[in-house]
């Protein structure tokens, strides 16, 4: 039963539901009107179709944009029908001019629909004028039953937006935890052949998500009594990027070895509070975003932190590679952290909004 729920709720699901409720109205609507527009009812769940999208920002501009493009290419066909007939040249002369002005940029998605709308009202239609003013109208009126049904029932992926960055989160804290075992045993840095997950396109599918957030609020009645949310959320997602950019200068520091010398070559007494800092950190990044703050491990960190810079002044009549090496550990370290704290402040100052997953989406 569980996962029926899921599978309803799930955003695709979601999605279609709107469509085909946007079709069905868009079907309704259009066979109430006058002719010539009732000869052609099927145009209007077309443009139900081009115009839903997850956000309402989204469906405003697609439906606009693929309305703009089936507009454009059909006046394209008009004036070719008025100096020419169906033959290949005029074909062909429509087909280039079309593809030409599809290049506009204010088209966006709907630049492909100016050569197909051309051909299509070019070959197909007896009446190309009366063809292509229905055939526009009814597309639009289909893109606007979308964007109404859009506004009535909005989404806003929170959900799905923690679910990213949970996934997220949870790969940079094992990176973390694998670099400081590996310190902690004199161990190899880890690499990509460790198993370990991939950090690249979980950033990508997290700072995709979150965006979508900040798109679904507008003009949606449900953000409104989530104010603050998304924020929080793009805050997270700021810090675990940060997080990322530090796992990749470990990375960078233990393959290209820029100095001559590696993480792997940091003495012990460099490499024990270099561990002990990444593993509270891991501690903390694993935190992110859970109900109950633990204010002592923010702490935590910061006194690690500070073992590796009392260490590495300890060196410091001695300062060569090896501590260059520490050294921008130890400053990929603090801006981490900065950024930790900093969002750390913005969730308790978030004015009791919720901050955890509100049930908007699954």
């Amino acid at each position: 039963m569980e996962r029926v729920k899921q599978l309803l709720l799930h955003a695709r699901t979601q999605l279609a539901a709107r469509a085909a409720v946007a079709a069905a109205a868009s079907w309704v609507l259009a066979q109430q009107l006058p002719d010539p527009l009732r000869q052609y009812p099927y145009y209007a769940p077309l443009g139900a179709i081009l115009g839903s999208r997850p956000t309402i920002a989204q469906s405003l501009r697609g439906s606009m944009q693929n309305v703009a493009g089936l507009t454009l290419g059909s006046l394209v066909a008009v004036g070719a029908g008025l100096l020419g007939g169906r033959g290949p040249w005029s074909v062909a002369a429509v087909v280039a001019i079309a593809v030409l002005l599809g290049g506009l940029h204010f088209l966006g998605e709907g630049s492909s629909y100016v050569p197909i709308s051309a051909v299509f009202v070019l070959v197909a239609a007896q009446d190309r004028e009366t063809y292509a003013a229905s055939y526009a109208a009814l597309v639009l009126l289909g893109a606007l039953v979308a964007v109404v049904v859009n506004l009535v029932a909005p989404e806003l992926p929170l959900s799905r937006a923690d679910r990213s960055l949970a996934q997220l989160r949870d790969a940079v804290a094992t990176h973390l935890d694998r670099y400081a075992d590996r310190l902690a045993d004199g161990d190899r840095p880890p690499t990509a052949r460790d198993g370990l997950p991939r950090l690249d396109p979980l950033r990508a599918q997290a700072t995709e998500v979150v965006h979508e957030a900040h798109e679904s609020q507008r003009g949606n009645v449900r953000a409104r009594r989530n104010r603050g949310a998304v924020e929080v959320r793009t805050e997270r997602l700021n810090v675990l990027r940060r997080c990322v950019v530090l796992v990749e200068d470990l990375d960078g520091l233990s393959s290209d070895r820029p100095w001559g010398e590696g993480i792997a070559d940091v003495p012990d007494e460099l490499r024990s509070p270099m561990s002990g800092a990444l593993r509270q950190l891991a501690g903390n990044v694993r935190g992110l975003g859970q109900e109950v703050e633990d204010r002592a491990r923010a702490r935590d960190v910061d006194d690690a932190v500070q073992r590796l810079s009392d260490a590495l002044n300890d060196r410091h009549d001695h300062y060569g590679p090896v501590e260059v090496v520490a050294a921008t550990v130890l400053t990929s370290l603090r801006r981490t952290v900065a950024v930790i704290a900093a969002q750390e402040g913005d969730d308790r100052s978030s004015d009791g909004h919720h901050t955890q997953g509100e049930p908007s989406d699954p």
